[in-house]
């Protein structure tokens, strides 16, 4: 008797193994089948593997076979386990976040869309006059939609029904766009040299391209691209962010045509359906895409590239908690090819395995175009002494104002959503927060209402003091909104765009936005992070950065990475063809030391400088570090949880430094700690997390939820 070894849907610990079923169904592994588990009547499998067996007493039947063809091939089942073991995560989880909604395995309302077409079926002699007509118009055709034709022929049911026409079922399509094409400029020395040392490898090998902002980074990788096809290979071109994407897909496409699959997180089930079997059936040759396109099924990878491979929002935040750096480097491996990580202010991570030899280390140290941008910094202290109580200070709107004169373009940024991010009684001093969060609640002007950038609640504006009743607030602090509002009372007569996450909800609108702002159909340009890196408008001279300070002072050994990576991205907005460049740094703190290296564009310094530091606290990339998360709706059972788990791990002792038990802020009415457990072995510490899930959630039978993080990018 056929058995199949069946994952089930529920991507958690404690059935974290296969289940055997009896298969009476034509069947491979690989595909989605229906199975009875526990109480549930029918819940969704993915078969893991098949063997015959005699002794079948006790076991349930499979139900239904889901799948026609198998949804994952064998280096995606090998990544599955390599997933699993690399961040001790339930293997159905890795298989989940491999595949698009609507393949899933996973219980879900999710369905491929579909068209119906009416085609010829056994067409009799004898027909009437109407009846021939209709036939002949759909063997002229060959096939016509089902709804067009049954309004151009009342005689269509009744065909339908005797056999003569026949409904077949097609998925849906999404229609391409025409894009301009991008031509090919010259190359410049150093870019010549990165591309001829990525072409003489014959197999797998990491690289990482450190190449200034504005240095032709992009053209790199075309050029790249267009090697490998031209060998009848694959390209994976990953980019950090959906903002990132529109100027990216336009480029590819521009170079390459329509052959190109974007996948991002804005696309809707449909389509990302559709991209993922135009790779499987071998329909492109190269795919453009944010973190998740990773997992697309190629069969014969010749390059992948990871563009502004700083970026944090490749880090996955929920179960696997994966890198896409890590699952890049293991299918460059697999499909032995290269992979390139390029940036102009690398992750601390690869720049020191970049200086060991691990990767081989690239560079583009110069423009283009132009020189770099001219950095000076605004003291807001001596603002506020000369009178100016402003976002905006005196240098900044001087130098817009002179900008704009010329025609040329501005982008300002400043790094917080809404107007003001805290509101406060007046008397009382209560500050308002999310029900839901121990976090304030951020006033938004437009919308008249309070938001919680954590869980996403929302309520209007209230009048009143919940605590005392008294009707007056102060609003705290400086949101976009507020910066957009100020720019719009000194330049009334420029057209203003604001790009953040309030702007760009709705699909299509990154775009929009983006193409709006080249097209020179605004002038100024405010926006969060999401504007800091990557884009190119080439009338852009002057940039501003509002409150600079803000990222320096996180309690995380990242931060002053991260605010140099926000701010070093951001100057490099400006002068990137043939205008000179100029940058507005506002802070209340010009002394940092890493405001010296910005100014002078010094990376490679500014590394040396703050790897001192992390030497110092054995901090990565010194050592490796997780974190594990305990969280439940009740504080109590999440906090003995977290005691006894610290208890355990020191019961183990570990070779390496246990942080005691740290309270978060609750977020989503889940009340949170964690432990922080640092090691110089990276293997050891994973054997140590398995262990903390293994004891707490096979043998204690922990109720409560425990999130193990290898490596975080947030601390």
């Amino acid at each position: 008797m056929r058995v199949v070894e069946v994952y089930v849907e529920h991507p958690v610990f404690e059935i974290n193994q296969t289940y055997s079923y009896i298969c009476e169904f034509p069947c491979q592994v690989g595909q989605r089948v229906s199975v009875p588990f526990g109480p549930q009547q029918s819940i969704v499998g993915l078969i893991h593997s098949i063997h015959e067996r005699e002794d079948v007493t006790g076991l349930k039947r499979v139900l239904k076979v889901l799948d026609e063809e198998v949804l994952l091939n064998t280096e995606l089942f090998a990544l599955a386990k390599y997933m699993e073991e690399s961040t001790v995560a339930p293997y159905m989880a890795c298989i989940q976040a491999m595949l698009p909604t609507v393949l899933k395995p996973k219980t879900t309302n999710a369905k491929v869309v579909t068209i119906s077409y009416i085609v010829l079926g056994d067409v009799p002699e004898a027909l009437t006059l109407k009846q021939a007509e209709c036939v002949k118009y759909v063997r002229e055709h060959e096939k016509v939609l089902s709804s067009e034709l049954r309004k151009l022929y009342s005689v269509t049911a009744t065909l339908l029904k005797k056999g003569v026409l026949k409904v077949i079922e097609e998925e849906k399509k999404t229609h391409t766009s025409y894009v301009t094409p991008y031509q090919e400029p010259v190359l410049t020395q150093e870019q010549m040299e990165c591309i001829q040392r990525v072409e003489e490898t014959s197999g797998f090998e990491p690289f990482l391209l450190h190449g200034v902002t504005g240095s032709g980074k992009t053209e790199v990788y075309l050029q790249l691209a267009k090697r490998t096809l031209e060998q009848g290979k694959e390209v994976l071109l990953l980019v950090p962010e959906i903002s990132l994407t529109p100027q990216m897909v336009e480029r590819v496409k521009g170079r390459f045509g329509d052959t190109v699959a974007i996948y991002h997180s804005h696309l809707n089930n449909q389509e990302k359906y559709e991209q993922y079997q135009r790779v499987r059936r071998k329909e492109v040759k190269i795919v453009v895409g944010t973190r998740s396109s990773i997992f697309l099924p190629f069969e014969n990878l010749g390059l992948i590239i990871l563009d502004e491979e700083h970026d944090k929002s490749y880090k996955q935040e929920s179960s696997p908690r994966y890198h896409t750096r890590d699952i890049a480097l293991w299918r460059a491996r697999y499909h032995d090819c290269p992979l390139l990580m390029a940036s102009a202010t690398p992750s601390f991570e690869s720049y020191a395995r970049a200086l060991k030899g691990v990767y081989t280390l690239l560079h583009i140290s110069k423009r283009i175009f132009t020189n770099m941008p001219t950095v000076r910094f605004v003291d807001m202290k001596e603002e506020l002494r000369k009178g100016n109580p402003n976002l905006v200070s005196i240098e900044l709107k001087e130098k817009m104002r002179d900008a704009l004169d010329k025609e040329q373009q501005v982008i300002i940024l400043l790094n917080r959503r809404g107007y003001a991010p805290v509101m406060e009684c007046k008397k009382c001093h209560e500050v308002i927060k999310c029900p839901h969060c121990d976090i304030a609640l951020s006033y938004h002007k437009e919308e008249n209402a309070m938001k919680c950038h954590y869980c996403d609640y929302k309520a209007p504006y209230i009048k009143v003091c919940p605590s005392c009743g008294h009707e007056k607030f102060n609003f705290s602090g400086h949101g976009i909104q507020q910066l957009e509002e100020e720019l719009k009372q000194l330049f009334p007569e420029k057209k203003i765009l604001r790009m953040d996450r309030d702007t760009t909800s709705r699909k299509g609108q990154h775009q929009q936005l983006i193409q709006h702002f080249a097209d020179h159909q605004a002038d100024i340009l405010i926006g969060t992070q999401m504007i800091a890196k990557g884009l190119d408008f080439e009338s852009v001279s002057v940039v501003g950065i509002i409150q600079a300070d803000m990222g320096f002072h996180r309690p995380d050994f990242r931060a002053v990475e991260d605010a140099y990576q926000f701010l070093s991205q951001a100057c490099g907005r400006s002068g990137r063809k043939e205008i000179q460049g100029q940058v507005i740094i506002q802070t209340y703190d010009d002394s940092h030391y890493a405001y010296q290296y910005i100014r002078n564009h010094d990376y490679p310094h500014f590394f040396a400088h703050e790897m001192k530091y992390r030497h110092h606290g054995n901090y990565p990339p010194y050592c490796y570090l997780a974190s594990i998360l305990v969280q439940d709706k009740k504080q109590e059972r999440a906090m003995e949880e977290a005691f006894a788990i610290e208890a355990y791990l020191k019961e183990q002792q570990i070779q390496g430094k246990l942080y005691p038990v740290a309270e978060l802020f609750k977020i989503q009415d889940q009340y949170r700690y964690r432990i922080i457990v640092k090691m110089k072995d990276e293997e050891g510490l994973r054997k140590v997390l398995l262990q903390v899930v293994q004891e707490f959630k096979g043998n204690r039978k922990s109720r409560v939820g425990i999130f193990v993080d290898i490596n975080p990018v947030n601390v």
